[in-house]
């Protein structure tokens, strides 16, 4: 998918196919703004960083990854780590962090730390997952960094910001309603198991006697 194919789209829906106010500059601009905006509420858009144990032992430095939005998971040695807090770590009244085998990690800043703390000798493999930002669209040729699936979100999220641009406040808040109820829709998806199937009942009419002929009408 191309930007041109959510671009074009949402200037003909504006209303603006000579470019006066839906220029192609502006309409860049708010498609990457709305590729930031979905990426940010859904969290559907993760990647993952390598390391070791002796790596992190005294923090990990989380602005070094590109694009970063939030931690979602931290694998030691495959087994997921507890999220703790700084707090917590702070109410078990010790002076400093103990050397061992990590059961929770936490964030201090910019730093991801581990509690216990690795052993400086420690090896062991560290997955770090995160959701993150997706790579913004440099021109109107240019292909888009989102799944194709995502098409009319981003035209509706262009159109509104062109109708506020325009100071059209109605038409505005209508495509922005139409943004918002599919990421809603989308995050909903994101969380329900895929693994569930309907049950279908005897229909009371396929029953003779009491007996049911085991056929469904």
């Amino acid at each position: 998918m191309l930007a041109s194919d959510i671009i074009t789209p949402a200037q003909l829906l504006f209303g603006d196919t000579n470019k006066v106010v839906a220029t192609d500059a502006a309409c860049l601009t708010f498609l990457n703004d709305g590729m930031r905006e979905i990426a940010r509420q859904t969290l559907l858009f993760q990647a993952t960083v390598n390391t070791t144990g002796a790596a992190v032992r005294l923090g990990y430095d989380m602005s070094a990854v590109p694009d970063l939005i939030v931690i979602n998971r931290v694998l030691y040695n495959s087994e997921p780590l507890a999220l703790l807090t700084e707090e917590s770590i702070d109410r078990l009244l010790i002076a400093t962090v103990p050397d061992g085998i990590p059961v929770g990690y936490y964030t201090s800043g910019q730093n991801l730390k581990f509690y216990p703390r690795p052993l400086s000798t420690d090896a062991t493999i560290v997955v770090i997952t995160y959701s993150k930002l997706l790579t913004a669209a440099s021109a109107v040729g240019s292909t888009v960094s989102m799944p194709d699936n995502w098409r009319t979100e981003l035209i509706d999220f262009v159109v509104s910001r062109l109708h506020q641009r325009n100071e059209n406040w109605r038409a505005a808040e209508y495509y922005d309603k139409k943004f918002a109820a599919s990421i809603a829709d989308r995050k909903f998806e994101a969380q329900t198991r895929d693994d569930t199937f309907m049950q279908i009942a005897p229909d009371i009419m396929d029953q003779n006697d009491s007996i049911w002929d085991g056929y469904i009408s």
